[in-house]
């Protein structure tokens, strides 16, 4: 059966194999040392956490601020139900409220093929510029079409710090426009994150082709269960297609500068 306790599990084995961690009990901190950015450091509560926090949160802050990292937390509401209350009192704000939606190879539905478009799980013997042209497609998903190029520096530098997860790319005229990763998994559970569709193949099936692609690999490679974090019941509905189900809430927490 996944658990909460399950999901919770994976989220902490993976950011372990891919950030430096800190300990804060009843937290561990991660930090990306090689990207200041909110979405790559973050604490994760190791236990479902009840009581006051107020001590543990001021040196868990401090410990953020000395590395010059915005105070932040990710975690799983049902696991730790206190956690937001408590991170509210000390004046953290929700800053993400997203759908845990999870498939199982009883609920998996295969996506069907769209002509024109081929997708690929990646190796990490890929050429520097397909992993250039898989991040940009990233960047430019979630911010600007004409955001810059990612550079020859940061492909190199994301293929040695996330050696363990897998990429997945969907292709229109050898072009890669959608774009997916599926983390490191553990005791049988994987994520996929980072699901980005260029704006212009969008509302197309591509993005579904892709997540679809990606949990028959999880389940090829024999893992029990795969679960993502939808923004939108608009992206939960994409999901829903492939066999994802909504079991909780995945939440995000940050501290503004001035606290």
């Amino acid at each position: 059966m996944l658990t909460f306790d399950r999901i919770q599990a994976q989220l902490r084995a993976s950011a372990h194999q891919n950030y430096e961690a800190v300990a804060a009990s009843p937290f561990t901190c991660f930090f990306n040392p090689d990207d200041s950015s909110p979405w790559s450091n973050y604490a994760i509560p190791d236990l479902p956490v009840t009581g006051d926090l107020a001590g543990t949160l001021t040196v868990l802050v401090d410990t953020f601020r000395n590395r010059d990292r915005l105070p932040r937390f990710e975690f799983i509401e049902e696991f730790a139900p206190d956690l937001a209350p408590a991170l509210t009192a000390f004046g953290f704000s929700e800053e993400m409220r997203a759908l845990l939606m999870v498939c199982v190879p009883a609920t998996y539905q295969p996506a069907h093929p769209i002509p024109d478009v081929t997708v690929a799980t990646l190796t990490a013997e890929e050429p520097l510029h397909t992993i250039q042209e898989f991040l940009t497609v990233q960047r430019r998903s979630f911010g600007a079409d004409d955001a810059s190029l990612v550079s020859v520096a940061e492909a190199e530098q994301f293929r040695r710090r996330f050696q363990t997860t897998q990429i997945v790319a969907a292709s229109v005229d050898e072009q890669i426009v959608s774009a997916g990763c599926l983390l490191p998994a553990h005791a049988g559970v994987t994520e996929i994150a980072g699901v980005a569709t260029l704006h212009a193949f969008r509302r197309q099936g591509i993005a579904t082709r892709l997540v679809a692609h990606a949990v028959q690999t999880a389940f090829d490679q024999g893992l029990e269960a795969v679960f993502l974090t939808a923004g939108s019941a608009e992206a939960g509905r994409v999901y829903e297609g492939v066999g994802f189900r909504t079991l909780g809430s995945g939440l995000a927490y940050s501290l503004a500068a001035a606290h």
